[in-house]
């Protein structure tokens, strides 16, 4: 596990995440809108988060009463007291796609 910050949000997210950081807090943010290949992406990032030690947490889903929008969202956990949640959600056509990650020191 980096004790570095920066470096473990590199060494976890995909490329274009962006540094919210602010106040002596660590919040790192990517998302992806439209298309598929941010699935991939969560997957890939949520790979090397377990190959790091963090642990699957609550998962739920959400969707709208329509059917038009649904997801999931799944928090994991690192002892160390990182918190990375990823979140997916699907509409009716590709275009309404939407993921991202928030890594964050809790």
């Amino acid at each position: 596990m980096h004790a570095n910050p920066k470096k473990l949000a590199k060494a976890i997210l995909p490329s274009g995440y962006k540094d919210e950081s602010w106040g002596g807090g660590c919040v790192y943010r990517w998302h992806k809108a439209h298309g598929h290949a941010g699935s991939g992406m969560i997957d890939r990032a949520v790979d090397k988060a377990l190959k790091l030690g963090f642990v699957t947490g609550p998962f739920d889903t959400h969707s709208t009463p329509d059917g038009g929008m649904m997801g999931s969202s799944t928090i994991y956990s690192h002892p160390s007291g990182w918190e990375m949640v990823t979140i997916a959600t699907y509409g009716c056509v590709a275009y309404d796609n939407r993921f991202s990650i928030t890594l964050k020191k809790v």
